[in-house]
């Protein structure tokens, strides 16, 4: 039942994006040449430019709601994990711009190297690690730890990524990762819920824990291997 609902969904969407993207291309282009006539009209080209932000918005709330309900294909080969949120955290760069904040490694190199699907978990880390930035507000840290661990019977390794900012409850803890479930004032709500789809397709899990000194705590599992993973999901 939720996979057919999530086919009714990507099909509503994918043909709603379709019809709208002539009518928000046209807007955009009137915008643009709107602009170039008010680059001596300050208050006016701020108005131009939000509106432009709105146009950048609703397609980007498109793409998130299409992205979430189509089906997952995935390509597993080897990875340093490491690498991954190393550098998803240098493509972040921007949305730490005037901010003092640290990203603390603290994983065991030996227990890092996995067999995942390199552009799905990148979007995994990017997403929650966009999210640790904004709960740290301007200063603070995030750390990512990793460990060996058990799926199951079969080895894993558990990434946890911690932060120091404004934490949450666990009544927001438990729901973080339903669809369209807020976790900061700008967004679609979906980007956790993503991330659920994504680790549940790798046959692994992630969880959200409140911390009692402040702060915040996922946790994801992943299987070792494709094979174990397969064996999981079935």
């Amino acid at each position: 039942m939720q996979s057919e609902r999530l086919a009714a969904i990507g099909q509503m969407v994918t043909a709603l994006a379709h019809e709208s993207r002539n009518a928000l291309q046209r807007a955009q282009a009137c915008l643009d040449m709107l602009s170039l006539d008010l680059q001596d009209n300050k208050e006016q080209l701020d108005l131009a430019r939000r509106a432009t932000t709105a146009l950048q918005d609703l397609h980007r709330l498109y793409e998130e709601v299409r992205g979430y309900a189509a089906p997952i294909h995935l390509e597993f080969r080897e990875c340093d994990l490491a690498t991954i949120w190393h550098k998803e955290w240098e493509n972040l760069a921007a949305a730490r711009k005037g901010k003092l904040i640290a990203l603390v490694d603290a994983a065991d190199s030996q227990h890092l190297n996995c067999e995942v699907d390199v552009h799905r978990i990148e979007q995994v880390m990017r997403n929650l690690l966009e999210n640790a930035i904004y709960a740290c507000g301007s200063k603070g840290a995030i750390t990512v730890s990793c460990k060996e661990a058990q799926c199951g019977t079969d080895p894993a390794a558990m990434i946890t990524i911690e932060d120091d900012g404004c934490g949450m409850t666990q009544e927001v803890a438990d729901q973080i990762f339903e669809p369209f479930f807020p976790t900061k004032q700008k967004g679609t709500g979906l980007g956790m819920a993503i991330v659920h789809r994504i680790m549940t397709a790798h046959g692994g899990s992630v969880m959200a824990r409140p911390l009692e000194q402040g702060g915040a705590q996922i946790v994801l599992l992943f299987p070792r291997t494709a094979a174990i993973r397969n064996a999981v999901r079935s």
